[in-house]
């Protein structure tokens, strides 16, 4: 189940990194890059974390 939410979540990573070499962008979407970047490490973690989830929980 991890592989098959790390795939769009690389997907989503290369669209923020896509959009931080633009250049030039609105302050407002320069913030939203930067909170959705933040918020894309989070799921990662969260995503890297799921076998160790499931090991536990299995006993």
């Amino acid at each position: 189940m991890a592989h098959q939410l790390r795939k769009p979540l690389a997907t989503i990573g290369t669209g923020l990194e896509l959009l931080r070499r633009v250049g030039e962008l609105p302050p407002a979407a320069v913030r939203a890059r930067d909170m959705m970047r933040r918020q894309l490490r989070h799921l990662v973690v969260l995503v890297d974390d799921l076998p160790d989830v499931v090991r536990v929980s299995r006993g």
